[in-house]
């Protein structure tokens, strides 16, 4: 539950167009739950993984740029505090329906200013923080456990933008992940040759510019010396600035091919009945009518908050619709009968 609380308030601080939004929390029988904006396009790994997927240049420019964008903003939330991610991958890079990013996921998230004094998120030194080792910078692969810092988010978005270049995990190449960690700690990093040929692929000088810039922003990040890793707030405006030189009408074009070749689900609320938490018995496993008498009280003493009457509202809506339905079924039949 500390988890879930420290994500909430990190998340509540971390309002940007490329973060996921938060809309609240719900809590029942001693657990408690995120109520998060939902992204139809599922994940990146996922969306670069699906060989149907059609990813042209300005797309992987579009989302490098956008996550670039997104971390930047964590590392200067403030002017006195910086939140560092500490579990940048694939995964937890969501999409839209017309495939935006937003990062998420921040549960092993720590704030800090900008002098390196720890947040009030950070407790003892014995804490445990969240990785994924495939993902993590070589600093971090040692024994000892070692404090988020932004450099070490840098290194993560340097993988990242490799495998949007490639559509590949970077240890896809070696015998298995611990031997990937092992050249990593020694300084070796994931093959460029399909970078390569990718550059060679395009004959359009702006395209290969795209290409080029992305794979100097990824060699950048991925430097072994922390210190010498690029501030994320040049590489937002590097990429920005790229990205601004391409027609809108592409841009458009691009994501419209790259929607159009896989599937995505927007869940309609008539076919799935989207409820509050705290409405549902965890004894009788049923949604009582005791939560509608308990609510409608908060709703009259003023105690519940807007996000609360809409679902609770949806929720009758939906159960009288339902009601409908069956009554004009019984009277049909009764008449037909």
């Amino acid at each position: 539950m500390q988890r879930i609380r420290n994500e909430l308030e990190l998340l509540q601080k971390s309002n940007h167009a490329h973060i996921l939004r938060v809309h609240g929390w719900s809590q029942w029988s001693g657990s408690m739950a995120l109520i998060l904006e939902y992204l139809p396009g599922g994940n990146l790994k996922n969306f670069l993984r699906n060989p149907n997927s059609r990813i042209r240049t300005i797309l992987r420019l579009r989302i490098c740029a956008e996550l670039a964008d997104a971390i930047a903003f964590i590392h200067n939330l403030t002017k006195e505090q910086r939140l560092t991610h500490g579990d940048i991958k694939p995964e937890n890079i969501l999409l839209s329906a017309d495939l935006h990013c937003k990062l998420a996921d921040f549960g092993g998230a720590k704030l800090s200013s900008h002098t390196g004094k720890a947040g009030k998120q950070e407790s003892s030194s014995e804490e445990k923080y969240e990785l994924t080792p495939i993902y993590a910078a070589p600093e971090r692969l040692g024994d000892e456990p070692v404090k988020p810092k932004k450099e070490q988010d840098t290194y993560s978005y340097g993988l990242i933008v490799h495998m949007v270049l490639t559509r590949e995990p970077p240890h896809v190449h070696y015998p298995n992940v611990a031997k990937y960690l092992q050249a990593v700690v020694k300084g070796k990093r994931p093959r460029t040759e399909p970078i390569e040929e990718l550059k060679l692929s395009y004959k359009i000088p702006y395209k290969r510019q795209v290409i080029e810039t992305l794979e100097n922003v990824m060699r950048k990040c991925w430097e072994h010396v922390p210190s010498l890793r690029p501030n994320m707030l040049d590489v937002r405006d590097e990429l920005h600035n790229l990205l601004r030189q391409a027609a809108h009408a592409e841009v458009l074009q691009t994501v419209t091919d790259a929607v159009a070749s896989i599937e995505i689900n927007v869940p309609s609320t008539d076919d799935h009945h989207c409820v509050p938490l705290d409405f549902f018995d965890t004894q009788t496993r049923k949604f009582g009518m005791s939560y509608f008498v308990k609510t409608l009280r908060l709703i009259s003493a003023g105690k519940c908050s807007n996000l609360k009457i809409m679902l609770f509202a949806n929720l009758v809506l939906n159960r009288l619709k339902t009601l409908y339905i069956k009554l004009y079924k019984y009277f049909y039949d009764r008449t037909k009968g």
